[in-house]
């Protein structure tokens, strides 16, 4: 019986609605789905609990019972006096109760195995003794007793109205209350104060004023009254804390009973902030898709060039090849340049640098800087000179690294612009502080170019240039002397463009007289000597051609011991050494060098085919100042080498660059070199030859396979020296895939320099 009654409930619960609604019982009872529920779940127990009770043998009601304390039917008497004291008439009561019976004879007779004629009569006398009790309860109850019930039920009405009004007042977010033709009944103190001014919590309600509350907030909220049932919208209101975005939220107060809304709740929900959150995300969103795009066409573009060159290489175009290698080194340079001013925004766009000042000396880090700017393509048609004011300090407390930045962007835009008048570069002192200016010779600074210098960098973003570039350089300047407390500005003066900034700067000691004359000092040699060790005869010919280039008197060295015999007769500036040669290791000689007078002071950079492979060996040490991986170009050579030059990250990759300058004749004797060196490694590979030795070959021949393009083989013969020092016994399957004919070599050069060696 139990398990049928739980089956059935909600068909008994939805009899019970049809029947009162039917026969006009509805508006006199609760609208409330769950309170109807909870009358069938009291049914329920009271009819299980009367069927478990001993009875006699006859049907029926029975004279000799007090049903008025039957305690069988205890639970229907407090039912029926909860509902007496809430004004419910006898009449009224007996009439649902009827229904109510009905409708369970009824589900109890559909059923095949619950159906019996015994328990229906069960179910039936439960129901009469019932009406029986209730109303020998209901009648013995004087009208004092009655009034005191009501007016009890009448105090916690009160009580629980004023619960639940207090818990609506309390709720964070505005909240109205609508009647079902969308009329306001009652607002939350968050609502209230949101829309009208001075007011207290509880005045729409009780205070006299309430219509004109009432109707303030209608005239503010407008459409909001307007939505559709369930419906959600984001709409923007005028409030009193100004315009404000809202997730207004409508949901149906339901009659159960009839089906019908009683009312409405309208939720407020104030999203004003993620709105403007999801607006500047969104914008953030358009600024990427420009920056993508841009950036697409920055590098497309010399990308394009770098792969038309080279076609017309491979098709051995000789005529041309100057002009084609140009193009390659000219479109490389600017992809290098994009891609650092695309990494030098993102940094600046999680917020400014802190400056760290530091002693400096000027005239050398900017003569310095001068040197640098003249390697690059831009050079080759407009020179760099600089120009120094009297009274300018050698000497000044600056962030350098922060300077030469902001000098490098402008000068290498100004070299772009330049129309073959030269890029000068000026210094001058104003009371405390240092004024740069950079000047070209071209067609002026473009306004759209122009406009990254003033406004904020975060409505800057990348776009096309009609000299080529991304427009960043200029914008990552502006934020670095603004991080430094200084300006910056321009103006066009009709034969060119002047960029200038200024910075703060503290004078330090060692300054020159101010009687010294004004410098002009365009880039060139400073009598600097270098001296180059390196058994690679192919490595050494391109690297004595870069230092060359950037200003050193350069001495070769193919061994350690040719290196001493050379520091007997002759004084360093720098030296470049490799790290493996035939009579010791470079690490070895430089403690030897720093422990001595003649180069306890000189620049000491390092070269190495296989930079991992020194990074984890324990004989690095402090002794280098630069390790850079072979082959060096003359840019990275020229900033590990000059003065006051930060020590780069390992050199990009080689190209076709690393030779670029040399003769036919050098390139040709270097092939065939290489194949001379490369033929007798061919043969000590087929020979029991010690490891260790194998191992250093290998080493150099990485080193001559990279100055020449040969990446896949300077990779093996990486491979083989790893080998040969941490596993000897494990080197097979790098010899034989090390068996690199001859004639391989000779097409790839053929294709390359158009020339047979």
């Amino acid at each position: 019986m139990t398990a049928y009654l739980e089956q059935v409930t909600d068909q008994l619960l939805h009899q019970s609605i049809l029947f009162a609604k039917r026969n006009a019982y509805a508006p006199f009872t609760t609208t409330i789905r769950a309170a109807w529920l909870e009358a069938i779940l009291s049914l329920n127990e009271a009819i299980l609990g009367y069927l478990g009770h001993d009875r006699p043998n006859t049907s029926g009601p029975l004279a000799t019972v007090d049903y008025a304390r039957d305690p069988r039917l205890a639970r229907m008497r407090q039912i029926a006096r909860q509902h007496r004291s809430q004004g419910v008439s006898l009449q009224l009561y007996l009439g649902l109760f009827k229904h109510f019976r009905r409708v369970y004879l009824d589900a109890l007779s559909k059923s095949a195995t619950i159906g019996t004629d015994a328990l229906l009569q069960q179910v039936r006398d439960f129901f009469d003794e019932s009406e029986l009790s209730i109303v020998a309860d209901w009648t013995t109850t004087g009208d004092n007793q009655r009034l005191r019930e009501l007016q009890d039920r009448t105090r916690r009405l009160i009580l629980e109205k004023d619960r639940y009004f207090a818990i609506f007042e309390s709720l964070r977010n505005p909240a109205l209350l609508l009647d079902r033709h969308r009329a306001i009944v009652h607002g939350n103190h968050a609502a209230v104060e949101l829309f009208v001014d001075g007011t207290e919590v509880g005045d729409s309600i009780y205070l006299r004023s309430r219509k004109t509350l009432r109707s303030r907030m209608t005239a503010r909220l407008g459409d909001a009254l307007k939505l559709d049932e369930g419906a959600e919208k984001t709409l923007w209101i005028d409030t009193l804390a100004g315009r404000r975005c809202f997730d207004l939220r409508l949901r149906v107060l339901h009659d159960a009973v009839e089906n019908i809304p009683l009312g409405y709740l309208l939720q407020l929900y104030d999203v004003t902030a993620h709105r403007h959150a999801t607006e500047t995300a969104q914008r953030a969103e358009r600024q990427m898709s420009r920056f993508l795009a841009t950036m697409s066409h920055e590098i497309r573009t010399p990308l394009h060039s770098v792969l038309g060159a080279a076609e017309l290489l491979r098709r051995g175009d000789r005529n041309g090849q100057e002009s084609y290698l140009d193009v390659i080194q000219s479109a490389g340079q600017s992809l290098l340049q994009t891609l650092n001013n695309v990494l030098d925004y993102s940094k600046l766009e999680s917020g400014l640098p802190e400056p760290r000042p530091a002693d400096t000396d000027l005239l050398a880090a900017l003569e310095t800087l001068c040197a640098i700017a003249s390697v690059g393509p831009d050079a080759a048609r407009s020179s760099v000179s600089l120009e120094i004011a009297r009274d300018v300090p050698t000497h000044v407390r600056i962030d350098w690294a922060m300077v030469r930045q902001v000098l490098t962007n402008l000068v290498t835009n100004a070299l772009r612009h330049d129309q073959g008048g030269g890029v000068k570069l000026r210094v001058a002192r104003t009371q405390e502080r240092l004024r740069f200016e950079v000047a070209d010779h071209g067609p002026g600074l473009p306004e759209c170019e122009a406009r990254a210098l003033f406004l904020p960098f975060s409505e800057t973003s990348p776009r096309h240039t009609a000299e080529g570039g991304a427009g960043l350089g200029l914008a990552i300047s502006r934020e670095l002397v603004r991080a430094m407390g200084g300006q910056i500005g321009f103006s066009n003066t009709g034969i060119g463009a002047v960029v200038w900034f200024d910075v703060p700067c503290t004078p330090v000691l060692n300054d020159r007289d101010d009687s010294t004359p004004p410098q002009t000092a365009p880039h060139g040699r400073r009598g600097w000597r270098c001296l180059l060790i390196d058994d690679d005869r192919i490595g050494a010919i391109i690297s004595s051609h870069h230092l060359q280039r950037i200003g050193f008197e350069t001495d070769h060295a193919g061994s350690l011991a040719e290196a001493r015999k050379a520091l007997e007769t002759s004084h360093y500036d720098a030296f470049v050494i490799d790290y493996l040669l035939p009579d010791g290791k470079g690490p070895d000689f430089v403690r030897d060098l720093r422990s001595g007078n003649a180069g306890a002071c000189a620049r000491v950079v390092g070269l190495t085919a296989n930079v991992e492979a020194l990074r984890a060996s324990a004989d690095l040490g402090e002794d280098f100042d630069v390790i850079l991986a072979k082959p060096a170009d003359g840019a990275t050579l020229a900033q590990a080498l000059l003065p006051f030059a930060a020590k780069p990250v390992r050199n990009s990759p080689p190209g076709r660059s690393n030779l670029d300058g040399l003769s036919g004749e050098t390139i040709s004797a270097m092939a065939k070199a290489f194949i001379t060196q490369w033929e007798s490694f061919r043969i000590r590979l087929r020979q029991d030859t010690h490891r260790k030795e194998l191992g250093d070959i290998a080493h150099r021949l990485a080193g001559s396979s990279a100055q020449l393009g040969l990446h896949d083989l300077e990779h093996l013969l990486n491979e083989l020296e790893r080998r040969c020092e941490t596993d000897p016994s494990d080197i097979a399957d790098v010899v034989n895939r090390l068996d690199y004919p001859v004639t391989d070599w000779l097409q790839w050069h053929e294709a390359n320099f158009g020339c047979d060696p």
